[in-house]
């Protein structure tokens, strides 16, 4: 099921493989882009927005890059600190945690 080199992805994800391709940051408009700008409006419509800064697009991000729904590729220095107890999937994690 798990293998180096590799990151487990739920059979129910859109991509099942998933490739570690991007060769570094890729800016295409300021933080936040006019689509987080859209999206963060819109939400802030029901709910408080003050800590939203920009709105991550998954299927696009790789490895330690983050993909924002304005095709900004960001490297990810903070590993999404508050994600990481409820989604980390990174294989050799996995494999350390269901070893034990």
């Amino acid at each position: 099921m798990f293998s180096l080199g590799c990151r487990y992805v739920s059979k129910a994800a859109a991509k099942t493989q998933v490739e570690f391709d991007y060769d570094g940051p890729l800016m295409k408009t300021t933080v936040p882009g006019p689509r987080s700008q859209e999206l963060t409006k819109q939400l802030g419509d029901i709910q408080n927005v003050g800590a939203v800064n920009f709105f991550c697009n998954y299927e696009e991000s790789r490895g330690n890059y983050l993909v924002d729904v304005d095709g900004n590729r960001m490297l990810d220095i903070y590993t999404q600190i508050s994600s990481i107890p409820i989604g980390e999937s990174e294989c050799h994690t996995l494999q350390k945690n269901t070893k034990k």
